[in-house]
C-alpha cells in the first residue's frame, strides 16, 4: 500500500462509543473507488492496512471489524457474498 493518501477516502462506520467507531467498509480509497472491484473481505484487508498505517487514536478510534471488543453490542450484522461491489444483506441480531 503507497504511504501517501491525498484524496478523499469514504469509510462506513458504526458509532460505538462517543469517540470510538467500528469500521465497517470503505466506498472510496484515495479516490479511487474500490467497492466495486474488490470483495468483502479484501476490502476488509485494505481496512486493516489503511488503519494500520495511517491511525493514531488520539481522539477517535477506528476499530476494524477483526478487531472489535469481544461483546461489543451491534444492532445486526450484514451478509456478504464473496462477489465484488455487491451490497450487504442487513441480518437483525436475533436474541
Amino acid at each position: 500500500m503507497d504511504e501517501r493518501v491525498c484524496c478523499d477516502t469514504i469509510l462506513r462506520v458504526v458509532r460505538l462509543a462517543p469517540a470510538c467507531y467500528l469500521v465497517y467498509d470503505v466506498l472510496v480509497l484515495n479516490g479511487t473507488r474500490i467497492h466495486d472491484s474488490l470483495t468483502f473481505a479484501q476490502r476488509q484487508e485494505r481496512i486493516a492496512e489503511l488503519l494500520e498505517l495511517f491511525h493514531f487514536p488520539d481522539l477517535v478510534a477506528l476499530i476494524p471489524v477483526a478487531d472489535a471488543p469481544v461483546g461489543t453490542h451491534i444492532r445486526g450484522y450484514e451478509q456478504y457474498d464473496g462477489n465484488p461491489g455487491t451490497i450487504g444483506v442487513y441480518l437483525p441480531k436475533e436474541e
